[in-house]
């Protein structure tokens, strides 16, 4: 992994160091949480927001992917999902909130559009890595621990005709 590892730190000029090293807290954008399929580091932010994925129960079978819960794993196109949803004529930010929250979101060195939401497969791999990643952050006093007891993910899955977020238990990867 190009001497990069989870719970490695992404800085604002986009270059990694550990918590080990002797760093610019204030340059912190976020950790690494786990390696995509062509070995590139996926970071997440250092901030932990709790937000409604949408105010309704469901989109009313308006739906942008749909996951079946043998392919939850596999599914890590988190930015996808999150510009689909966004770019959908259903779309109103006052009702995805966790979405308009995560497109719209930004930090030194990084701009609207350059975060998303993560897909049930990213979550997952957080979960897996939680252990690595708040280690880090408590080591280097930097950011705040992973809190959340589960958390949201841009994919979506058809279940009696509606639509429905898939989320993901943080302490198990139970989704």
């Amino acid at each position: 992994s190009n001497g990069i590892f989870i719970g490695d730190f992404c800085l604002s000029n986009k270059t990694y160091v550990s918590p080990l090293s002797d760093f610019n807290q204030k340059d912190v954008i976020g950790v690494v949480a786990y390696f995509d399929g062509e070995n590139n580091p996926v970071i997440i932010s250092l901030e932990e927001v709790r937000l409604p994925w949408l105010t309704n129960s469901s989109m009313n079978n308006k739906v942008c992917s749909n996951i079946d819960s043998d392919k939850k794993t596999d599914d890590l196109n988190g930015k996808k999902h999150t510009y689909d949803i966004a770019a959908s004529k259903d779309y109103d930010p006052d009702k995805f909130k966790a979405v308009a929250y995560c497109t719209n979101y930004q930090t030194k060195g990084t701009k609207k559009g350059d975060w998303y939401l993560g897909a049930i497969g990213e979550c997952i791999k957080v979960a897996q890595n939680m252990g690595i990643i708040n280690a880090s952050m408590l080591y280097a006093e930097c950011g705040e621990t992973i809190k959340m007891n589960w958390m949201w993910s841009s994919s979506e899955v058809t279940w009696n005709g509606n639509s429905y977020a898939w989320n993901c238990y943080l302490d198990n990867g139970n989704c």
